[in-house]
């Protein structure tokens, strides 16, 4: 009898643990979230589209496609710049924190060459049916090994939502 009583009480608090367990586990994020920058349409000037934020999850994976963040950046030199970052990547605890960096080659509308080292750091959050998060690009143009301009978004926050 004593033997029973203790393969029923390890049967229970097996039962009673993965009880506790079950409700506790979260469900994966999946869905599409859309939204706006504050910039709202400065981003219309070299671009087809507003400021906008599409952020696609699928089963907490942030999508590198279609995920858009579109921004607009300010020169020192008065000019501007406007850039499109895709974040990607499993989310932890429902957050997503991204820095990338990228260089690219071109020419100006005069011929020159010049090449651009750009920093972008993204922090998401999602909660539900809302994703926030900040966005920073920073931007240093060179013509050669010359620093010819800089250019930064500063700190812009978002909101999207499904």
């Amino acid at each position: 009898m004593g033997s029973r009583l203790k393969i029923f009480v390890r049967g229970l608090a097996v039962a009673a643990c993965t009880g506790l367990v079950l409700p506790g586990v979260a469900l994966a994020v999946t869905g599409t979230y859309n939204g706006m920058t504050p910039q709202g349409n400065t981003c219309r000037q070299n671009l087809t589209s507003p400021c906008a934020v599409r952020i696609r999850v699928v089963r907490n994976f942030v999508k590198a496609s279609p995920s858009d963040i579109l921004w607009h950046a300010r020169c020192r030199s008065g000019g501007a710049l406007t850039g499109d970052s895709r974040p990607h990547g499993r989310l932890k605890k429902g957050r997503l924190d991204v820095r990338t960096v990228l260089s690219s080659h071109g020419t100006t509308p005069d011929g020159s060459a010049i090449s651009v080292r750009e920093t972008v750091t993204i922090l998401l959050a999602i909660n539900g049916r809302q994703a926030t998060g900040t966005l920073v690009a920073r931007d240093t143009l060179f013509s050669g090994s010359t620093v010819i301009d800089y250019c930064a978004t500063g700190r812009i926050a978002f909101v999207a939502r499904r």
